[in-house]
């Protein structure tokens, strides 16, 4: 396997550039099927995908819940917007 193609997921990833990340992964998962069905994908190979997964799962869970926290303040401000059909001015009246 090739290493270029780790370190570049790893770079895309970190990049935050997750459809190119993708697009890596489907490549080199592709490539190591191929190999494990030729019977060639040696320990160190399958031992290099192993650690790129793992380092994966831990960046993408992180960034996932990063999102998430951004996503729930958003609908959290939401909730002093203006209702549809108001004007926006606060009435008061005594």
């Amino acid at each position: 396997m090739n290493t270029e193609t780790t370190t570049s997921i790893r770079q895309a990833i970190s990049r935050e550039d997750y459809s190119r990340a993708l697009k890596l992964w489907d490549s080199y998962a592709s490539d190591l099927s191929e190999a494990v069905q030729r019977g060639e994908l040696t320990r160190d190979e399958m031992d290099t995908a192993s650690d790129l997964f793992a380092w994966s799962t831990a960046i993408l869970r992180g960034a996932r819940a990063h999102l998430q926290v951004q996503l729930n303040m958003i609908h959290s401000a939401a909730a002093y917007l203006p209702r549809p059909g108001t004007s926006g001015i606060i009435r008061t009246s005594l």
